[in-house]
């Protein structure tokens, strides 16, 4: 396969595209990883306590996988987990996760 040639314009649009994607995932406006203790839990979501004191809902679907040290369920979501969740958020802020992680428990930073 011969190597493409790009304009220095073309090659510099490319990278600032995938910078502006990561930038994006980052800090939460296209989704990303969520930490955080479970404090309710319902059939279709869970809400998270952050380390920052705030909470966060997270939906989850059939497709939603949830892992542990062996594979889990929604049966293994419970208040008090510490879970870390890899999301999406759609137009109107509504976060959904793709994957749930459980995590050993450990001490949340209270906010100073």
């Amino acid at each position: 396969m011969a190597p493409q040639n790009f304009s220095r314009e073309e090659n510099g649009s490319g990278f600032q595209r995938k910078t502006s994607e990561q930038r994006i995932g980052q800090n939460n406006s296209g989704g990303a990883f969520e930490n955080g203790e479970i404090i309710s839990k319902d059939d279709k979501s869970i809400t998270i306590k952050t380390r920052e004191g705030s909470s966060k809902i997270i939906y989850f679907s059939n497709s939603t996988t949830i892992g542990k040290t062996v594979d889990g369920s929604v049966s293994d979501l419970n208040i008090g987990n510490q879970v870390m969740v890899n999301s999406k958020n759609d137009s109107s802020g509504v976060i959904t996760a793709q994957n749930i992680q459980i995590r050993p428990k450990s001490p949340i930073e209270q906010p100073k």
